[in-house]
C-alpha cells in the first residue's frame, strides 16, 4: 500500500473519530423536554397506592416492632388502620418518616427511608389516608 494512500486513511480516520460529541440535550431528552418522557414506565409509581398493599406492609417492615401493642415506644402504635390514622391527620407521621426538622426521625437510629417508598406514602396521605 503507497504511503499516500496509508496517510489519507489515517487522516480519515482520524477526523471521523474527533468528530463525535455527547449532547446531553440526546442524551438525557426528559431533562429538557418531559413531554418527550411522556408514557414511559415510571420506576416510581404514586398512582393508587392502598394502605393494605403498601402502607402496612411498609410500617411493619420499618415500625411495628417498636410501635405495637400495649408497649409501644413512646406511646404510639401504628399496629392498626386507625392509630396509623392519627399520626397521619396530625403530621407526625410523615414528619418523622422524612426526617422533617421538628420531628423525631424515624425509624430511630436508622436511614432515612429511601425516596420512593416516601413518596407513595406521601402520595397516599395526600389522596385522603383512605384505608383500602
Amino acid at each position: 500500500m503507497p504511503m499516500s494512500l496509508r496517510w489519507s486513511l489515517l487522516s480519515l480516520l482520524l477526523m471521523l473519530s474527533a468528530c463525535y460529541y455527547d449532547n446531553e440535550q440526546e442524551l438525557y431528552p426528559c431533562d429538557y423536554d418531559p413531554s418527550q418522557c411522556e408514557g414511559l414506565i415510571d420506576p416510581c409509581d404514586t398512582e393508587n397506592v392502598g394502605y393494605a398493599s403498601f402502607v402496612q406492609p411498609l410500617l411493619a417492615q420499618h415500625c411495628i416492632v417498636c410501635h405495637q401493642g400495649a408497649a409501644a415506644s413512646a406511646n404510639i402504635r401504628l399496629d392498626s388502620y386507625a392509630a396509623v390514622k392519627t399520626y397521619v391527620d396530625n403530621g407526625r407521621l410523615f414528619g418523622a418518616m422524612n426526617h422533617e426538622p421538628g420531628y423525631e426521625a424515624m425509624p430511630q437510629g436508622g436511614n432515612k427511608l429511601p425516596d420512593c417508598d416516601l413518596a407513595k406514602l406521601k402520595a397516599w396521605i395526600d389522596a385522603g389516608a383512605v384505608d383500602n
